[in-house]
């Protein structure tokens, strides 16, 4: 799971324990996708805050990338600066938390890694300078966990003393500041890559308790059409493909979008229902991308970890975020490109296969076999070493292949575009 729990299966579990029924009370439809190059939401502000002193903003994030950047989640570069980030730390796979307030003096990143690109984890920024304590004039919350400013417990890389001098103004929200949803406002760099969703913005005062609550262990979402979200407050929910930077708060302050298109609304949720396709998506795993134990080969990420290029001049694989432990499962992939030979190849995997890093499931080798893969070239194969046999029925640039699973009767079937 790594540090950041995973809330769609923490909440599966919790569910069940009670005794089945729906497990959120608030659903959140739908997300936003960000490239990590050219997606962004703007907004200018042309009217005065309800208080340039307090805000808070709350954002559900999942993804990130792995090569050693950062994403802006939120900015504003000009009169009293800020940003909320998430970025790399000492390695590539390690992404912490960070923050900067007024012009950069005073800022930190979390010591906490979040590796775990399987999970949708909470981030809530309070801010509120005219408090007298400077630990509680910026207060982060990671999935309702307090990270106390300035606490050499939770936060490495500390400028200045992690806060702001008492009634500082901050420039989010604030009349005349530029604003940036996924980059950095200052020099346009740091692009956000992965998935937003349910952006709240409160102008004035607020409390972790607003957006938040836990249930049966389980940190979830709250209802926040009953909030007071002050002049330069807004709720982006996604919802609307036409018009992803609509506010739906009622205040009316719409963003606008660049790099971003209908396409880039997703039905990939920290939530889900019996009667929606919500939830939490299964994308490429990056951790798993790489093995040296395997000699596999760099490969490349894209579309939210949901488009995957192996190495140049080698081998790569890859697996999904979510194992199969036990049931029945389904997944489809588009070929694009032409294939190399029977490659790409598209199956199932023993996890313990993928490195003991990677865990292990129910998925036990079967007859001295660790996976069963169909290439591209319209062979199956099971791999004990090499060994397969051919069911003439290839698939190319453009096609989807179909895979579905049986993994308590040990069953696997192949498709090709639905036949």
């Amino acid at each position: 799971m790594g540090i950041f729990q995973n809330n769609l299966m923490g909440a599966a579990a919790a569910a069940a324990s009670a005794g089945g029924g729906e497990f959120y009370d608030y659903q959140i439809a739908n997300s936003l996708r960000f490239d990590g190059s050219s997606s962004v939401l703007t907004k200018t502000w042309g009217s005065s805050a309800t208080s340039d002193d307090k805000f808070a903003i709350s954002v559900w994030v999942k993804a990130h990338k792995t090569d050693g950047t950062w994403g802006m989640i939120a900015s504003a570069a000009q009169n009293d600066s800020m940003g909320l980030y998430v970025g790399a730390r000492y390695d590539s796979d390690a992404h912490s938390i960070g923050y900067y307030a007024v012009n950069g003096a005073n800022n930190a990143a979390s010591l906490a890694y979040g590796r775990d690109s399987s999970a949708w984890r909470h981030i809530v920024w309070i801010y509120d300078s005219t408090q007298s304590s400077g630990p509680d004039r910026i207060k982060i919350y990671n999935n309702g966990e307090h990270w106390i400013a300035g606490s050499s417990a939770y936060w490495g890389d500390i400028e200045g003393n992690g806060y702001p001098s008492q009634n500082a103004d901050m420039g989010w929200g604030k009349n005349g500041n530029a604003n940036e949803i996924g980059r950095y406002q200052y020099n346009g760099e740091a692009d956000y890559y992965g998935y937003m969703a349910d952006f709240i913005t409160i102008d004035g005062p607020a409390s972790i308790s607003d957006f938040g609550e836990t249930k049966n262990g389980v940190w979830i979402p709250k209802d926040p059409s009953g909030l007071t979200f002050g002049n330069n407050g807004f709720h982006l929910n996604f919802a609307s493909s036409g018009d992803l930077g609509n506010d739906v708060s009622g205040n009316n302050n719409d963003w606008s979008i660049a790099g971003l298109s209908a396409h880039d609304q997703m039905l990939d949720s920290p939530t889900f229902n019996s009667d929606s396709n919500g939830g939490n998506f299964a994308t490429w795993n990056f951790l798993s991308r790489t093995n040296p134990a395997l000699s596999y080969g760099a490969s490349t990420f894209s579309e939210g970890n949901l488009g995957f290029a192996g190495a140049t001049g080698g081998t790569a694989s890859t697996g999904s975020t979510i194992s199969m432990q036990s049931g029945k499962w389904y997944a489809e992939v588009m070929q694009s490109g032409t294939p190399n030979g029977g490659f790409p190849a598209l199956g199932v995997i023993y996890t313990n296969r993928m490195g003991s890093a990677q865990g292990t499931s129910n998925i036990q080798p079967q007859n001295g076999f660790t996976s069963f893969i169909a290439q591209t070239n319209g062979n199956i194969y099971k791999f004990n070493g090499s060994s397969g046999a051919s069911y003439g029925r290839g698939f190319g640039s453009g096609d989807l292949c179909n895979i579905a699973g049986d993994i308590n009767a040990g069953k696997i079937w192949w498709g090709k575009n639905g036949t």
